[in-house]
């Protein structure tokens, strides 16, 4: 098939010698097709996608020109088959070619996280392509073979990239560094698209990092030697894991062992400087226990990590008290069915909760996304709901499972959702929320599975005049008189 298409993109080959090499990959089909006519079929067009994954732009353009003149009879009909595989292959690669450009521009706003996001996208759907073309077998991992395609997508991407050169070596510097490593290991493939210039790229954004590196741990070094602190001792344990990382990942030890003997110097200079035996623990606050501990990990410096983690612990402990204790007010007034009181105690909540997040990810040393925050919410309301009878945790249900109350609910997320940057307003949605967090946290010791209908998308725009008389004071007074009733309909009596 390589040597097929190698003459066809050549010149236009005569139907007699088309027929020649049509032969010859019909016989060495035939150990896997046993001359089964649909099989070699198959097998025919698995050995043409792979080979015109593998070509360059250039050669893919004459091989649509050379199907374009296709013949009739069998000739033109394996022209033709040609035609429809090559733009297949063009269509499907056209999702990992945007893929490449999102990430481009991701790393003009010097957005690594975002850079490495779209280039696992793309190679999420070179793993897809190979499976959907039958390109893998069972054993292998469709994933490390996307991988391995993706370096010859991003040559044919460079074929057409207007961007500069710095723009393409900030590009590649973002690139992470496990897929820069697959990469230069890589060997070019023959009569294909090589990577010459996804190597050169490449290499030239690893001295570049590296020299960066270098030099930021070179800077770290004169900053603790001058003036020692723990803020300058994180920097330096920064520094020196990131070239570590940097030379342990791409396989260049050299940068990272002209460095030992200098930071054994630094750090036991900063460790007595700092009397870092004895420092207190108690009396760090809250953002330098973590990057601390992971310095003196890092660098190698003897130090008490139990400590460390107990200090850490207790202080979680102590920050997430006034978090619990609102919940109990709110769980005690559900109980006996007072959701006005609730409420109240819920917004307190949220006040606590949102003072806690920033202490908690200090104290982790892990930024917490939507699903760790929701993560967070559940491990306070357990704890809560632990301490708690079984007789409060089945009335609190009951409150939290009226239809009522998840139209209410519905009324503070809606409003929250409308908020347009007004935190006060915003506060209303997550409120409405932790009121559903809640129910769900109670029904699982409960083994509650009943569930009230779901709204339909005009009752929830609609949720407040669905209150009765009772329920929506509550949500006026709550919200102080935000919530209205529309003009359209008069209030339930």
């Amino acid at each position: 098939m390589e040597l097929f298409l190698a003459d066809l993109v050549a010149s236009a080959l005569a139907p007699e010698a088309i027929d020649r090499h049509l032969d010859h990959i019909a016989q060495a089909c035939r150990p896997l097709t046993k001359t089964d006519a649909r099989q070699t079929t198959e097998v025919f067009r698995q050995c043409l996608r792979m080979q015109l994954l593998a070509l360059p732009t250039e050669d893919l353009n004459r091989l649509r020109e050379r199907a374009l003149q296709a013949p009739g009879g069998p000739t033109g009909t394996v022209l033709r088959l040609l035609g429809r595989e090559l733009d297949a292959v063009r269509q499907d690669m056209q999702g990992i070619l945007t893929a490449f450009d999102m990430a481009l521009l991701a790393s003009e706003s010097n957005d690594p996280a975002s850079v490495d996001d779209q280039l696992s996208q793309a190679k999420g759907k070179a793993a897809k392509l190979l499976q959907n073309y039958r390109l893998v077998g069972p054993a292998d991992d469709p994933f490390a073979q996307g991988e391995a395609l993706l370096k010859s997508v991003c040559a044919r991407w460079l074929e057409g990239q207007a961007a500069n050169g710095p723009q393409l070596g900030r590009f590649f510097q973002a690139m992470p560094l496990t897929l820069q490593a697959s990469w230069l290991a890589a060997a070019p493939k023959p009569t294909s698209v090589d990577g010459q210039d996804v190597d050169r790229l490449l290499k030239t954004a690893v001295q570049h990092t590296e020299a960066r590196r270098v030099a930021a741990l070179r800077a770290a070094c004169k900053a603790a030697d001058k003036q020692p602190s723990i803020a300058t001792l994180v920097e330096l344990a920064d520094a020196w894991a990131g070239l570590k990382k940097h030379c342990d990942t791409l396989n260049r030890p050299h940068a990272a062992a002209g460095f030992q003997d200098r930071l054994a110097m630094t750090t036991r200079q900063a460790s007595e400087s700092l009397d870092l035996p004895n420092l207190r623990l108690d009396a760090l606050a809250d953002e330098q226990l973590h990057p601390l501990s992971q310095a003196l990990q890092t660098l190698g410096i003897p130090h008490d990590s139990q400590a460390f983690a107990r200090e850490i612990a207790e202080r979680q402990a102590f920050r997430r008290e006034p978090c619990a204790e609102s919940l109990h007010g709110a769980l005690r007034q559900l109980a006996i069915g007072d959701l006005d009181v609730a409420l109240g105690y819920l917004s307190e909540v949220d006040q606590h909760f949102e003072s806690l997040v920033p202490i908690h990810e200090a104290l982790t040393g892990h930024r917490l996304d939507i699903e760790g925050r929701t993560e967070l919410a559940y491990t306070l309301l357990r704890n809560v709901l632990d301490d708690a009878s079984p007789q409060t945790l089945e009335k609190a249900f009951d409150t939290l499972n009226d239809e009522q109350t998840r139209l209410l609910a519905q009324v503070l997320m809606d409003m929250g959702l409308r908020a347009q940057g007004d935190g006060a307003t915003a506060a209303l949605s997550r409120i409405g929320t932790n009121l559903l967090l809640l129910k769900d946290a109670l029904a699982q010791p409960l083994h509650k599975t009943r569930e009230v209908r779901s709204l339909s998308d005009e009752q929830a725009r609609q949720a407040a005049d669905l209150l009765d008389r009772a329920t929506f004071a509550i949500a006026h007074h709550f919200t102080g008189g935000l919530v209205q009733r529309s003009m359209e309909q008069p209030p339930p009596r």
